[in-house]
């Protein structure tokens, strides 16, 4: 119950599209799809039904500078298991002066996470994966209304082994 109030607060919201755009960003300047698309607006999204299902989760480190006060670090190992349907589509400006309307879904990501909170040299957080995890997408696109699989195809190699591109 507290999922479906959280994934719809304003502040959620505004999070999420400041790290999509960020992430579409990073695509569109380092990867091979950058020479496809020329700019990447966010239509829609959502966020599924359900959370992702941490089977387990284990403290790797706690750092602290002095006794008694909070710590400045903390690292903690999850066993991350997601089906929940997250999807974002948006509308993408081809190079060759065309809109292309791309969909993207998440079916499945498992893996092993590192969930990290950090006080220095600011407070902030971070969340990524200690190896490559299971990732199924399903990815579709549109020009004019006929499907586009190349660039489906294009978009899923960058998004699913990221290492390799």
């Amino acid at each position: 119950m507290l999922f479906h109030e959280w994934k719809d607060s304003v502040d959620f919201k505004n999070f999420f599209i400041r790290k999509i755009n960020a992430e579409i960003e990073e695509l569109m300047f380092t990867k091979m799809v950058g020479k496809v698309l020329q700019q990447v607006k966010v239509c829609d999204y959502s966020f599924g039904p359900s959370l992702p299902f941490i089977r387990s989760a284990t403290l790797q480190n706690m750092a602290q500078r002095a006794q008694g006060l909070n710590p400045d670090e903390i690292e903690i190992a999850l066993d991350i298991d997601y089906c929940g349907g997250f999807h974002v589509s948006f509308d993408a400006d081809l190079v060759f002066g065309r809109q292309a309307y791309v969909s993207v879904k998440v079916l499945k990501l498992v893996g092993c996470a590192r969930f990290q909170m950090c006080c220095r040299p600011f407070p902030h957080w971070s969340l990524s994966f200690y190896n490559d995890p299971e990732l199924v997408l399903d990815v579709k696109s549109q020009l004019e209304g006929r499907s586009l699989p190349q660039l489906s195809s294009l978009i899923r190699n960058q998004v699913q082994d990221p290492s390799k591109h």
